[in-house]
């Protein structure tokens, strides 16, 4: 690619029109119009300016090492996921993004590190500091025209606006997202499977819709579990829940470390379930779940495991950076959910003294 285009390119991608990027480095817009459509070339002293203007390096002006951009930002991505504690994931995207300013990839990642951090921090300074950030990011991202990851930042904005209380705002930013006709791909890909046998991008577009699918039935029965819990029809929350819990664990043939927070999560809501119904043997059994994938979190060494791209039967051919996988660092604070059960073991001589050792086995895993 020419200097000029990779100019034109740059430009758009900040989002800047021909006579903006003039006022900002000193030119006349028709100068930079001669650039783009490569009549001549900027003066050797514009380069560091240009540069600096877009966050990237002059190489990338010129057009060299492109390819190797794309490996240094994946690096920093795979750094980034292993590291076990968040808020070191966090530090190596920032850094990441002090280095490519630009990266639309840099910005999801670290929008959804960001996103994770907020879920579980009990400051309430904090959880709107992250809250800001995390919306300027995916609205940055959303301003690159050219980028792919839009979807994503729209998804988490609208998550964000929910989370937040902020309902019409979600309502309109889910307008934003781009309206497909879901039916005629799922229908044209089927047909490139059986026409192409099997190719590789038919199979890369396989394994990348099935994890589509797995996550909204994940997402959808355990918010739907929820929702009937809060409406007090709890045979129907325990129906959702347990369907939930089954797709929860489809793929244990291939490692039952993967998905472990979708895992406790169906387990916790179970147990809430069943208190509100009042059995504590189920309830208690459902802790006991609780805590025996706490433990497999708590082991730095299944921790690795916990990914998408550890599932190889299925998952084979997804682990570009275009789809988010799975994974989970922290252990939650299973101590102040296990305080929410506290007086319905108490009176209850059958169980309290079973509920007292789980809970202090919770207390080991947090001195670890």
């Amino acid at each position: 690619m020419s200097i000029g285009k990779n100019i034109y390119q740059l430009r758009k991608e900040n989002n800047l029109t021909q006579l903006e990027l003039a006022q900002k480095i000193g030119v006349s817009e028709q100068t930079v119009s001669k650039w783009e459509n490569d009549v001549c070339c900027p003066d050797v002293s514009m380069f560091p300016v240009l540069a600096k203007l877009f966050g990237v390096s002059i190489d990338r002006i010129f057009g060299f090492h492109e390819e190797s951009y794309e490996e240094e930002v994946k690096k920093i991505v795979k750094a980034a996921n292993d590291s076990r504690d968040i808020r070191g994931k966090i530090e190596v995207l920032t850094e990441g993004l002090k280095k490519y300013p630009n990266s639309d990839v840099l910005k999801v990642e670290l929008a959804f590190s960001l996103s994770v951090l907020r879920k579980f921090s009990k400051d309430t300074d904090e959880k709107k500091e992250l809250a800001a950030k995390i919306e300027r990011l995916c609205e940055e991202v959303l301003a690159m025209k050219n980028s792919k990851r839009h979807g994503e930042a729209l998804n988490m904005l609208v998550v964000l606006y929910r989370e937040t209380g902020k309902t019409e705002l979600a309502k309109q930013t889910l307008e934003r997202m781009p309206v497909g006709n879901f039916d005629g791909y799922v229908m044209s890909l089927i047909s490139i499977v059986l026409e192409e046998k099997d190719t590789p991008a038919a199979k890369h577009k396989v394994e990348e819709l099935l994890w589509r699918f797995y996550i909204g039935m994940n997402i959808m029965t355990e918010n739907f579990a929820r929702y009937l819990f809060n409406e007090k029809d709890y045979e129907g929350a325990l129906r959702f829940i347990k369907l939930n819990q089954k797709i929860v664990h489809m793929f244990d043939e291939e490692g039952e470390t993967f998905a472990l927070c979708h895992k406790m999560r169906a387990h916790e809501i179970a147990a809430q379930i069943y208190k509100a119904i009042g059995n504590r043997e189920k309830c208690l059994n459902e802790l006991e779940e609780v805590y025996r994938i706490s433990l497999l979190m708590a082991d730095a060494s299944t921790n690795k495991t916990n990914e998408i791209s550890k599932i190889n039967r299925y998952f084979e051919d997804i682990g570009d950076l275009g789809i988010v996988h799975e994974h989970f660092s922290e252990v939650p604070d299973n101590i102040a959910l296990l305080s929410h059960y506290d007086a319905f073991f108490a009176d209850s001589e059958d169980y309290a003294e079973r509920y007292a050792e789980l809970k202090e086995k919770f207390q080991k895993i947090g001195k670890k």
